[in-house]
């Protein structure tokens, strides 16, 4: 079937029902949330469910928007698409958009016996900063977790951060997500005195990334021959603070922001590189760094969220506290000179993601938890 969007709702439909309807942010993948998203939505049809799939915005620009107006907008649109809801139908949606499908998900209880499923990898409201705001986000997102009939979740860390919701264990369900593999093994050379040190560091460039801290973590080591590439999509607004930053910093001719690449692009990065560094400040998984691990690569990351649960200190990664420049230089200047630990940690990763996240295996997982309903 054709996927829908707000504008054109359940088009081709024919006299079968659709078994889910699933609401995503935007058709791009913009974000591992909605990469993740659409790898569900595929293995799930390869598995026998009928889906139809409902866009927040045509553009990713419009799905990242956070004015209360877009939100409210998108929520009566929604909720007017629905009114053709299948009786009984399944909702699928990606909870970062909540605030949008409040309404929605109102009518289709309502008024078509809808199930809610909800899949949950960071929760929302944490990355408001104002506090009314970060209330406001706070009240309608517990409201929605607690009448939803099933929350996946990446990690148990969001999962903790459910109850502490009052979400009910018995409505949750923990599902691993994916990692794809490596086409071909990386080609980066050994480190040796005089050679640059590939840094790598792939996800959506926004403050809840914490690239301005990696970027004056770099600023202490001027004198260590390093280059950082940063790929993916961007906010607009932090994108220009970041640029800002590093021409500040006096760091424009050793940091080169790619924007968002292609799956091949990704592939010879990923290969050529020597470290990947991840300063998030909040993750309720990271494929990217899944993806790292899975390239063989050594991976230092932050403490925030859950990428404890992915990487082992000291085993298959190095972690830093969070918003810490600090702590990233001092992890990145011994990576940097000690190459037997970076090829010790990369293997141990490798290691570590083959045969452990799959995709199948999450599409397996996801049909379970729905077929309960």
């Amino acid at each position: 079937m054709t996927p829908g969007t707000l504008e054109e709702p359940f088009p081709g439909r024919t006299a079968v029902a659709p078994r889910i309807v699933a609401i995503l942010p935007c058709a791009e993948p913009v974000t591992g949330g909605v990469q993740a998203d659409h790898a569900i939505l595929a293995e799930l049809r390869d598995r026998g469910w009928t889906v139809e799939t409902l866009y927040f915005a045509r553009t990713s620009a419009r799905a990242m928007s956070a004015r209360w107006w877009t939100q409210l907008l998108a929520g009566l649109r929604l909720a007017w698409q629905l009114r053709r809801l299948p009786a009984g139908a399944i909702l699928l949606e990606d909870h970062a958009l909540s605030l949008a499908v409040a309404l929605g998900n109102w009518y289709a209880r309502r008024f078509r016996g809808a199930r809610v499923v909800m899949i949950v990898y960071h929760l929302s409201y944490l990355l408001w900063k104002h506090p009314f705001r970060r209330e406001l986000h706070r009240v309608v997102e517990a409201r929605e977790a607690r009448r939803a009939d099933r929350l996946l979740v990446s990690s148990r860390h969001t999962w903790k951060e459910l109850r502490a919701l009052g979400v009910e264990d018995h409505r949750v369900r923990l599902i691993s997500l994916g990692v794809r593999a490596p086409e071909r093994a990386p080609v980066s050379p050994a480190y040796a005195t005089g050679k640059t040190t590939r840094l790598l560091s792939v996800g959506t460039v926004e403050p809840r990334k914490g690239l301005h801290f990696l970027v004056q973590a770099l600023a202490l080591l001027r004198d260590e021959p390093w280059e950082l590439e940063i790929a993916g999509g961007a906010d607009g607004r932090y994108l220009g603070r970041l640029t800002q930053l590093i021409g500040r910093l006096a760091l424009a001719d050793r940091i080169q922001l790619l924007g968002r690449v292609t799956d091949e692009h990704l592939e010879e990065l990923m290969a050529r590189a020597d470290i990947f560094v991840h300063p998030s400040l909040q993750e309720g998984f990271g494929l990217a760094v899944g993806e790292a691990m899975a390239h063989g690569l050594p991976v230092i990351a932050s403490s925030g969220g859950a990428l404890g649960e992915m990487v082992e200190d000291g085993r298959t990664g190095l972690l830093v506290r969070s918003a810490s420049p600090d702590d990233l230089a001092v992890a990145i200047r011994r990576l940097i000179h000690d190459p037997e630990l970076r090829r010790s940690l990369g293997e141990a990763a490798a290691q570590t993601v083959s045969g452990r996240y799959s995709w199948q295996k999450t599409g397996a997982q996801v049909d379970a938890a729905l077929r309960e309903l």
